[in-house]
């Protein structure tokens, strides 16, 4: 997500039907022109001397650093489920000196198996979402990944079973009583995608989120993005994040 300035989130009546309207995440061609824009323009092979940090990869340093700190870790494995290319590690790995990083990406099927033949050259692993975790890792990420989840807090509280903490950056949070299933639309078309492209997308309820996130553990930090604020019924929602150590 990044900011909006128009009406671009609809309400649904459940999932079913924002999937039922929707093109859906899997699409050939979007999974294609992710791959094509990989191959043209690796993140990993980002040019000397740039020193700019986009405002989502310093919120992401700092919470990192955070963790990094309390727990004075020296290697450190992170699970960023849904993070398609894997960008935001290089971002981490060039702010955050001196750390060994073991990142792996977790993915759908078909985004998973399509980014799987830049591993060697990124040295990022990418699995499906799918599998049953087995390994133990520090840090489970969701960087604008949970509102596009079926079911968020169900893979909140999978990924708990197996990590020390959770970050969830850019999360859009309303103050009505129950969450809200909208389906994205992008009328005017995006970097990838055209104006027939849409998907199902949540809008969490604040209260009822922060209840929830009491099952699986603490808030320890947290954090608005001002840079991103979605327009939805009138309202600009910024974008939070945070921390949650697992208990």
């Amino acid at each position: 997500m990044a900011t909006t300035y128009s009406e671009t989130f609809f309400r649904s009546k459940d999932y079913q039907e924002a999937i039922n309207k929707s093109s859906g995440y899997e699409n050939s061609n979007l999974i294609e022109k992710l791959v094509e824009n990989n191959k043209n323009n690796p993140p990993w092979k980002e040019k000397e001397g740039n020193l700019y940090i986009e405002h989502r990869q310093l919120e992401l340093c700092t919470a990192l650093m955070w963790v990094i700190c309390k727990n004075k870790y020296t290697d450190i494995k992170i699970s960023d489920v849904g993070g398609g290319n894997g960008y935001l590690f290089f971002s981490s790995k060039k702010n955050i000196p001196g750390i060994n990083w073991n990142w792996t990406v977790f993915e759908s099927d078909a985004v998973a198996l399509a980014y799987a033949q830049f591993e060697e050259e990124s040295g990022i692993k990418w699995q499906s979402s799918n599998i049953q975790i087995k390994k133990n890792s520090e840090v489970a990420l969701f960087s604008c990944t949970l509102q596009y989840l079926k079911s968020p807090l169900k893979e909140l509280k999978k990924y708990a079973l197996h990590h020390k903490y959770l970050i969830i950056t850019r999360v859009p949070f309303i103050n009505e009583d129950s969450h809200i299933i909208t389906r994205q639309t992008f009328p005017d078309g995006g970097e990838y995608q055209d104006k027939n492209t849409s998907w199902p997308a949540w809008f969490f309820s604040k209260e009822k989120f922060l209840d929830e996130i009491c099952e699986i553990g603490d808030i320890v930090y947290q954090w608005k993005t001002p840079t991103e604020v979605l327009l939805f019924e009138g309202d600009n929602v910024i974008m939070e994040g945070m921390i949650i150590r697992v208990v």
